[in-house]
């Protein structure tokens, strides 16, 4: 559980740390942000502890904080944002818990927000993406997350802290989220382009997670692990580098992409990829796998 900040653990220039709620909502404070869309270094994350239009959230198992806070995070459980429903696993919790959470993780609508997990930043993106939904744009990944951190030899604080409460009640949901019947629309078109980013076996149905295995009809597999140094930094990969693979693929920025995995979490990682990378027209199919899969009447692939 998130505890109050101890000052004195956090080994960093800034003296102190002024609270949110010391800002105005009328405009005067102008949010920071970084560098690049959607990514952040820990170098640049660095430079903005102690912010108070910054908003860090550590995504990592509890447990983990044993290594250590990025200084001035709020920790968040992941389970908190997906939601249930018999087979499915991940789908996008209801509007009314959203703003909950929000709420309770003291998110205003001038937070510039910044998640992070281990290393390879999937349960952060979940929660990128969940802003993305609900029309919070002002976000960023930390590039190669807490362990990227560690290896620039930052400071690190001993807990995390206490959010102030925010009653968010802003809640402008844009197209980044669809469900089954708009995938099972969009299946012909050709002015779409749905993309797996499951494993190979997975996407082959040798590795089976749900009733059937397989893949949708027409999926093209790109694996999220692709725009990942897995093994090294644990950073994304170059982005020209990256551009290239997913052209030769048929992966384009002209065309409308939906995403899918098993659970809408490692397919919210390749939608921050790719708006990293400059597309617009992206979506996730937030009940993946898990629901198609578990469904007898959608068309399966093998």
């Amino acid at each position: 559980m998130p505890h109050t900040i101890n000052i004195s653990a956090i080994d960093t220039c800034n003296d102190s740390l002024a609270l949110a709620e010391d800002l105005p909502d009328s405009g005067e404070y102008q949010p920071l942000s970084a560098s690049e869309s959607y990514v952040i270094t820990g170098d640049e994350l660095n430079r903005m502890v102690g912010d108070p239009t910054v908003l860090v959230v550590d995504l990592r198992p509890v447990e983990h904080g044993v290594d250590g806070y990025i200084p001035g995070s709020i920790h968040l459980d992941y389970n908190r944002l997906v939601r249930r429903l018999d087979y499915s696993e991940g789908l996008l919790p209801e509007v009314g818990d959203i703003r909950k959470l929000f709420s309770e993780l003291g998110l205003k609508p001038w937070h510039f927000v910044v998640a992070y997990d281990d290393e390879t930043g999937v349960e952060a993106a979940r929660l990128l993406w969940t802003l993305e939904v609900a029309g919070h744009k002002n976000y960023a990944l930390l590039d190669g997350g807490f362990a990227a951190w560690l290896n620039l030899n930052l400071p690190v604080s001993a807990v995390t802290i206490e959010p102030v409460y925010s009653d968010y009640a802003e809640f402008l949901p844009g197209p980044a989220v669809v469900n089954k019947d708009y995938v099972l629309r969009t299946i012909a078109r050709i002015d779409s382009c749905i993309v797996d980013t499951r494993s190979l076996e997975e996407y082959s149905g040798e590795d089976l997670r749900a009733q059937r295995g397989g893949h949708l009809p027409g999926a093209i597999h790109f694996e999220w692990t692709e725009a990942v140094d897995l093994f090294g930094t644990g950073k994304l990969h170059d982005r020209a580098v990256l551009k290239t693979k997913l052209t030769a693929l048929g992966i384009t920025p002209d065309k409308e992409i939906i995403l899918y995995c098993q659970s809408n979490r490692r397919c919210a990682h390749t939608f921050l990829v790719l708006k990293w990378l400059g597309y617009e027209n992206v979506k996730t199919y937030h009940g993946s796998w898990s629901e198609w899969g578990n469904d007898p009447h959608t068309p399966v692939v093998h």
